[in-house]
This record gives C-alpha cells, structure tokens and sequence, in this order.
C-alpha cells in the first residue's frame, strides 16, 4: 500500500504509513502529499501533514511552510498576522544555511502553489532578509550561496506558479527567439509581455507586475549578483521596470524586446 497512488485515500491510509515509518521519497508521493493538504480539512489533511513533517523535521523552511497551514487555513488570519508570519517564513528560507536549495523550493512551492500565498508577498520578505544577510556579509562564502540558492528556489517557484503558457514568435528562419527556453530572463518576459496583453497567463496584470517587482528586486538585491551574468540580469531589471511603468513594447519586426521612451 506504500505507493504514490494510495496517499490520494482515507485517512487510514495515511495514519497506517506514518505508524509503519514510511517517508514519500518520490516527487509523486510528495506532490500527492502537498494536494491532500490543500484540497481536503480534517484527518486527511492532519495525516498527510505528519508525514511531511516526519520527512523534513529539521527543515526550518518546509516546517514552517507546513506549520503555517496545519494552524488553519490562512484565510483566517488578520492581514497583520499573515504578513508577520510570511515575514518570518521568508527569513528562514534566507538565513538558515542548513537548508537545501530542493527544500527552499519545496518550502515556497508548498505557499505559493498549494495555499495561494502571493508570490508577490513571499518573496520581497524574502529579498529584505536576503538584502540585509547581503549587507552584514557582502564577500563572504555565506552570503554569495544563499544568494544562488535563493535565486535558483526563486526561479524555480515562478516556472511552477506560473507556467510557460505562450511562446515568443519564431524568426522567418525558423529559429526561435528564445535562446533559452530556461532562462529566467526570458521566462519573466513571457509573463510580463502576456501581463501587459492580459493574454494566456491566469490572474490579474497587477499580479505579474507585482512578480516583475519581485525579480527585479531580488537581482538588485546587492551589486555582486548584479555582476553576475550582468548582461542578462540588466535585461531582465530593465524590462521589469519598463513593465511596472507600463512602458513595455514588443516589436514583432525584427523579433526583440524593446522599451518605448513614451
């Protein structure tokens, strides 16, 4: 009975696998997992999350994630609580340098996708404690792995929050316009140009304005990251703001991302 598959059943299901010490170690088991959490109240939900909580008892990010909701349903929260507890939430995502890059993601997949916590919430907390770990420690080896390992969760929450679900058009040639389909670059451009269309991606064009917020923020977070892959990240901040100015043009003659100076 210990199989992906059987963790969509009751509640006994579940209790028996807890009692018998079985952890979900595939990505099926675990997303199985996260969905009875989010789709059902009660023993389902209570069952489901003892056994991720019994997998990451040590994990501050994906603890706190499930603690979060084994409280109740955000819903009932004052906004000031809330923001207090995404707050602290994204501190630990930042600061605890035990936790792995799978877990951070993990962690703001669980809010993110699962109990619609704004990304557009999560991770500006986010960027204020990475902002100030950036600023107590700027050089340090610390400092630059938590930069890369929050900025590999961050992107990999947006591609699973919001889904490629429109193409840049494609050169006479044949070739794609995005060099990368991966790059995070590109990705937030898709968003922000369907954003700007109101086209094809779900969710009001604030929401996407608020995300491009996001991103710009989190590469402008310290001049290091800047210098990383600056070419692509000036871009990106570029166009970003652009989008919040409502400045953003796409021109499909020469196939580009362009900023109008309207």
């Amino acid at each position: 009975a210990a199989t992906a598959g059987s963790i969509e059943c009751s509640s006994g299901v579940l209790e028996a696998l807890h009692y018998r010490g079985w952890t979900p170690d595939s990505d099926e088991a675990i997303a199985n997992l996260i969905h009875a959490c989010a789709d059902t109240r009660g023993p389902v939900r209570e069952a489901a999350l003892s056994l991720l909580l019994a997998k990451w008892p040590q994990s501050t990010p994906i603890s706190s994630a499930l603690s979060m909701e084994a409280t109740g349903p955000l819903g009932i929260d004052t906004e000031r609580e809330r923001m207090i507890r995404i707050g602290r939430l994204a501190e630990s995502i930042t600061t605890n340098t035990q936790a792995t890059k799978v877990e951070i993601s993990i962690a703001a997949k669980i809010l993110v996708a699962e109990y619609s916590v704004p990304l557009s919430t999560l991770w500006p907390s986010t960027t204020t404690a990475l902002s100030k770990l950036v600023s107590d420690d700027p050089n340090g080896p610390t400092a630059k792995t938590r930069r890369s390992e929050v900025w590999q969760a961050l992107k990999e929450s947006i591609q699973s929050v919001w889904p490629l679900m429109a193409r840049l058009p494609v050169h006479d040639d044949g070739d794609e316009q995005m060099a990368s389909e991966e790059s995070m670059a590109d990705r937030a451009l898709v968003v922000a140009k369907a954003a700007e269309e109101e086209t094809q991606v779900a969710g009001p064009s604030t929401r996407h304005q608020q995300l491009c917020r996001a991103i710009a923020a989190v590469i402008g977070a310290s001049p290091q990251m800047r210098k990383e892959k600056s070419e692509e990240n000036e871009w990106l901040v570029t166009s970003c703001l652009d989008v919040l100015k409502g400045r953003y043009e796409y021109d499909t003659t020469v196939g580009g991302p362009t900023a109008s100076v309207a």
